[in-house]
């Protein structure tokens, strides 16, 4: 007798752990992710050095590569992940701001001059 109900105390014990953990998890910030490419608006190249930031955050900025890639990255807080707005700039073009939807792969973005 003594083992069964050392048993299901254990599990008693496993359920409650997961769901306190499960409780935490959903309380937890968002991963905000975009990941794409910049292009010249007219002749479709590739732009590289394009500073990329969050509109409410201009002081942490990524760039394109040469090939004109990028991958950003934040995280935001509360429970449910929003948009992201992301200004892309770049000396000779004009400035634009795109709002993404959180998990967004395969962007694609012109710059125009």
């Amino acid at each position: 007798m003594k083992i069964i109900c050392l048993f299901r105390t254990s599990n008693l014990k496993k359920y409650l752990f997961l769901g306190i953990m499960m409780l935490f998890m959903q309380s937890c910030d968002c991963l905000q992710k975009v990941e794409g490419n910049v292009y010249d608006a007219q002749n479709m190249k590739a732009l590289s050095d394009v500073v990329i930031y969050k509109q409410s955050q201009s002081y942490e900025s990524i760039k394109t590569d040469s090939s004109g890639s990028f991958k950003f990255s934040d995280i935001d807080g509360g429970r449910n992940c929003s948009n992201v707005a992301l200004v892309f700039e770049k000396t000779g073009y004009k400035s634009d701001t795109i709002v993404f939807s959180t998990n967004t792969v395969g962007a694609v973005m012109k710059l125009s001059r």
